[in-house]
């Protein structure tokens, strides 16, 4: 089977479990793409990071940029499409028959068991990115302050996050910290 062929069904199936939240699918994602020797952990990490900042939403980004990295445009395509193919198929579904389950209670009841599984999924890969990312005493500061000047300042995300691309653009080139 084609390696693009191999992507599409990789994340058919990882995005079928993440339907709705793709940070549920980071772990998934990650355990498959590393054990196959697709990405280093610390090229997933890398990617995760570039799939989080980019504009849009961030499965559909984390997918396309995962699927070029390891295969090219088709592998962006494959991915893409292995992304939404579950969410649009249960939307087509759901839009279809809305009025007949718009108050059914098991489906209530199963969407509302099914809370904790996703919280359990984004808690799992945040403390792996937590073991990974490096986070040290000396720039803890940064995700501190960055959250305590959305809350307690007001000061909107877009400001913060060019504030941090200029110090990190100064910081690039006047220190340039050893490779």
């Amino acid at each position: 089977m084609n390696s693009f062929l191999k992507l599409f069904v990789l994340f058919l199936q990882e995005s079928g479990f993440a339907l709705g939240n793709g940070y549920a699918a980071i772990s998934p994602l990650r355990k498959k793409l590393t054990a196959s020797d697709l990405l280093t952990e610390e090229e997933f990490d890398n990617s995760l990071a570039i799939a989080q900042a980019m504009p849009g939403v961030f499965s559909i980004n984390l997918a396309v940029y995962l699927g070029h990295k390891i295969c090219g445009w088709k592998g962006s395509i494959a991915a893409a499409v292995g992304t939404l193919l579950p969410a649009f198929t249960i939307l087509l579904i759901l839009s279809i028959f809305f009025n007949g389950v718009q108050d059914n209670k098991h489906l209530s009841a199963f969407l509302k068991g099914v809370r904790p599984g996703i919280i359990a999924f984004i808690v799992l890969a945040v403390i792996r990115m937590l073991k990974t990312s490096g986070i040290a005493l000396a720039n803890v500061w940064l995700p501190i302050g960055t959250i305590a000047s959305i809350v307690f300042l007001g000061i909107s995300p877009a400001y913060i996050i060019i504030a941090i691309v200029f110090a990190a653009i100064l910081y690039a080139v006047t220190i340039r910290p050893n490779e």
